[in-house]
């Protein structure tokens, strides 16, 4: 991962509006959102709790503000398993890694079997889609933990912030990914609230997730990091 210099591009911050009223993706980036309304997405079966992965932000790279960060040359969105469960690896280990060679149809790809970490009844999760704002973001504040929600740019580690070296590795070509999105709750003015079984709860955030993507090989990684 190449070391943050001044004025190389942070990304985007994503800053959450209010809940999308209509029922079907139409365009633009979207947080969070049901699978039904990602129609034209097949979401993989975790084979820990035996659910559906659910979307966590859609990333729709036709916008041009996107263009000098060249994240992926097509729209991609970053999914997770809402029931916590992941691999239990060493610190910087992805929880999981995609294969999106078929961008509509992404497969989980660990070769060792995932477990359900948070050890909780699985549940078929799945909360509103959330409008959003792009801010863009055009330095690192080198002293302050940045946990704002955001695609692009470096990510930050929780547990060694001003670390900035760390780098993910595809598991195909052993290159270092690029940072595609973080999530924390850091900057978000509407959290998405859940629906049918879960409705009422809302889609909280411990931690911080940061998904990584290498365009080439069509892999994307998932860490989890808690505080």
């Amino acid at each position: 991962m190449k070391e943050i210099e001044n004025n190389v591009e942070m990304g985007w911050l994503v800053k959450t509006k209010g809940p999308i009223r209509t029922n079907q993706y139409n365009h633009g980036h979207i947080f969070s959102g049901t699978r039904e309304y990602f129609k034209q997405i097949t979401f993989p079966i975790c084979p820990a709790c035996n659910q559906e992965n659910s979307p966590i932000m859609y990333i729709d790279c036709s916008d041009s503000r996107l263009n000098n960060i060249n994240l992926w040359n097509n729209n991609i969105i970053c999914i997770q398993c809402h029931n916590g469960c992941g691999l239990k690896g060493k610190y910087g280990s992805p929880n999981y890694c995609w294969d999106y060679s078929n961008p509509n149809s992404p497969k989980i790809m660990n070769g060792n079997e995932p477990e359900n970490i948070e050890g909780r009844v699985p549940k078929n999760w799945e909360f509103e889609g959330v409008e959003v704002e792009l801010i863009p973001k055009v330095q690192r504040t080198r002293y302050r933990i940045e946990l704002e929600t955001r695609i692009g740019g470096e990510p930050t580690w929780i547990h060694n912030p001003l670390e900035n070296k760390i780098s993910i590795h595809c598991i195909i070509c052993n290159n270092p990914m690029k940072m595609l999105f973080q999530w924390s709750e850091t900057n978000m003015d509407y959290i998405p609230r859940g629906i049918r079984e879960t409705a009422g709860a809302i889609m909280g955030n411990p931690g911080i997730n940061i998904w990584y993507g290498c365009k080439d090989c069509k892999i994307m990684a998932q860490v989890v990091e808690v505080g």
